[in-house]
């Protein structure tokens, strides 16, 4: 009696080991075989994207290499977080409509085959479905702020580009500065515990630029001395 359930025992304990590594195998196998498909999906944006280029008829230069920079974007995908879905040329117009604005071309670009807010190497990007302008973000009176060289301007004109980072700053748009004749607006770095805009890239080209060389939140390729781009 005790010979056989001594076996009846060592058949249990083999029974459960083995169903044990199956379920690892199969729980293996499954994270593999999704794992894969992720992938195959990746590249399958990334064709997608470059078969555009070779399709469109893109209008300047500027739109060609936004479509180069967002290839590379694609290539580290698994990097970005809840990325927007892609936007409709007519959605655009109907938000520069809202905001009676005109977005750089590079800009549109982007919203039309990336997408349209999200975590892009952890830089939180805000959605243009939500547009946030720097007065309202500070909640203040104040409608005008300095920046680094001591000249005002006015908050209402400052439309972000990204929500806080960990450094407390704020990539912004600057609406109406006129040194770029080409409709790119330059973006600057706004320092919310100086409550000051600093200089920081002359376009949105620029600003992938640095996203794509550093591969993480920009604010930590600031300097902690002068606070501007290196």
């Amino acid at each position: 009696m005790k010979a056989t359930s001594l076996k009846a025992f060592f058949i249990t304990l083999i029974f459960i080991l083995s169903f044990g590594g199956l379920s690892i195998y199969i729980s293996k196998r499954s994270k593999s075989n999704a794992e894969k498909k992720n992938v195959a999906e990746k590249l399958q944006m990334v064709k997608k994207v470059r078969d555009q280029i070779d399709s469109v008829t893109l209008d300047t230069k500027t739109e060609d290499y936004t479509m180069e920079q967002i290839i590379k974007l694609l290539d580290d995908y698994e990097k970005h977080q809840k990325i927007g879905k892609k936007l409709k040329n007519t959605d655009i117009k109907e938000f520069e409509l809202k905001l009676d604005l005109i977005f750089p071309k590079s800009y549109i670009t982007f919203l039309e085959h990336f997408g349209n807010g999200g975590s892009v190497y952890n830089n939180k990007i805000l959605s243009i479905e939500k547009p946030i302008f720097l007065s309202k973000y500070l909640k203040t009176t104040d409608r005008k702020i300095e920046d680094e060289d001591g000249f005002k301007i006015n908050t209402n004109s400052i439309l972000c580009l990204t929500s806080e980072d960990s450094k407390d700053g704020i990539w912004c748009w600057l609406t109406e500065d006129e040194s770029n004749k080409n409709g790119e607006w330059p973006i600057a770095y706004f320092n919310n515990k100086e409550k000051k805009l600093y200089y920081g890239v002359d376009n949105f080209n620029q600003w992938l630029d640095l996203l794509l060389t550093h591969k993480s939140e920009i604010s930590t390729v600031i300097s902690n001395d002068s606070t501007s781009v290196e």
